[in-house]
């Protein structure tokens, strides 16, 4: 006699489709029972899965690349870059107002097209808008226990230059194992399976941000702040502007604009990472779960694979539940 927590389904017969398997002896029982290792992918869009303040510091990458001169004032101001003061002081309204134009033009070179800065600021987005795009989790789901359990072990982002996993289990304190409601199957064929609400911590921001960084690395063998202040030039900057002039009056300063250059480069790269780290999904939650229970060659009446899952999910960062669209497959240990 099957334990009471086995789940079984029989079967009624139907025409079968070309997408859902169809096991070999119509009149079988199969049973999902059990330990299953699962790969689920999740593809939220950016405004569910991050703050608005980490976003707005990806657009601040792209406005170093478009706009140089502005945004690397901008963020000297909020980095709060005592130079920056220092040189509105000195300088003259008629020099002040064309500071923007000047770096610009010493940028020119560098941020557009094939340029190194234009590159290395469009890999660092690009890698961004990658770890925003999809997740990738692996689980471990048991059906062996009195009530059906999953837990969550691995992290991984697939980005162009590295496949950067994270083992959960490593990270202390990490809450990823919840008590999960006990399976139940779908009269249906081929069969289904559902599964009942469920929630997982995970620090997504901090995760998604070294992976980042992983893939800067592996391309660059440099982190992003070595990266951005590699291709962006401030003391050349620095030397080009200082020596700009209207009428005989000409900017100088060239510490100071060093300062404000090497300032908004280093605040960037430090708040690309806060931002991203402040990301935490405090629930990760799985409101059901449905997937085709599907044999394998053994013929043996126990579901091999569980195949076309479909996760109802939500993440929350802060913000209140927001709509992720998730997908799974599964295969028994």
């Amino acid at each position: 006699m099957k334990p009471a927590w086995l789940i079984a389904l029989a079967l009624v017969p139907v025409a079968a489709c070309d997408d859902e398997p169809v096991p070999s002896d119509p009149e079988a029982i199969l049973f999902g029972s059990g330990t299953y290792t699962v790969s689920s992918t999740l593809t939220p869009q950016a405004t569910a899965v991050l703050p608005q303040q980490a976003v707005d510091i990806v657009d601040a990458l792209r406005g170093l690349r478009d706009q140089p001169g502005r945004t690397m004032f901008d963020l000297a101001e909020e980095a709060g870059v005592p130079a920056l003061d220092e040189l509105r002081s000195a300088l003259p309204d008629s020099l002040e107002s064309r500071i923007y134009g000047w770096i610009d033009e010493a940028m020119d070179g560098i941020t557009y097209g094939d340029g190194p800065a234009a590159e290395a600021i469009d890999a660092v987005v690009d890698a961004a808008e990658t770890v925003i795009g999809e997740v990738r989790l692996t689980s471990t789901l048991d059906l062996d226990a009195p009530s059906s359990t999953h837990r969550l072990r691995e992290v991984a982002f697939a980005l162009p230059h590295v496949d950067a996993r994270f083992d959960l289990d490593a990270l202390a304190g990490t809450p990823v194992a919840l008590s999960v409601q006990a399976p139940t199957l779908l009269q249906a064929t081929p069969m289904r399976v559902s599964f009942g609400r469920h929630a997982f911590g995970l620090p997504y921001g901090e995760l998604a941000y070294q992976a980042i960084e992983a893939e800067v690395r592996a391309r660059y063998g440099t982190d992003v702040h070595g990266l951005l202040a590699a291709a962006i030039d401030c003391p050349a900057i620095a030397a080009e502007v200082a020596n700009q002039c209207v009428v005989g009056v000409c900017v100088r300063n060239q510490p100071q604009l060093r300062e404000i250059c090497e300032g908004a480069v280093d605040y960037l790269a430090d708040e690309l990472h806060d931002r991203f780290a402040a990301a935490r999904f405090d629930a990760l939650t799985f409101d059901a779960g449905t997937g085709v229970l599907a044999e394998g060659d053994t013929l043996d009446g126990q579901a091999d694979a569980i195949t076309g899952g479909v996760w109802t999910a939500t993440v929350d960062v802060g913000l209140g539940p927001r709509p992720v669209p998730a997908t799974f497959t599964a295969s028994r240990k």
